[in-house]
């Protein structure tokens, strides 16, 4: 019985994620649909796991993986190893040199955004 309900509750998971990345944006503040209007095309030329500093400065305590998903898309690949619920830590780099970590509650939402010069 337990696997099979945790089997449900990861399809649900990923299928949020999935719909997270749909461009409708209704869950996000005002800010965050502009930022990510002006963001969208920058993006996809970006490779995966790049964030900008106007993006990173939007993540906050208490946002969801779906949130922080919408606002930059998935982390670097070797962050969460094939899997983004799993992860508690993702990590973006930044075109100055900067990494930027968000760690997430066991209830997926942030606990700390952190940056740190890559070395």
């Amino acid at each position: 019985m337990w696997k099979v309900s945790r089997q449900l509750l990861l399809v649900a998971i990923i299928g949020s994620l999935v719909c997270a990345a749909e461009p409708d944006g209704n869950s996000l503040p005002q800010a965050h649909k502009e930022h990510r209007l002006l963001v969208q095309q920058d993006k996809r030329q970006r490779p995966q796991g790049s964030i900008d500093f106007g993006t990173f400065r939007l993540i906050s305590t208490g946002m969801t993986r779906e949130e922080v998903f919408k606002l930059d898309g998935p982390p670097t690949p070797e962050t969460y190893k094939g899997c983004l619920i799993c992860s508690n830590r993702w990590v973006y780099s930044r075109e100055d040199g900067w990494l930027v970590e968000v760690t997430f509650s066991k209830f997926g939402q942030v606990a700390s955004v952190t940056s740190d010069r890559q070395r």
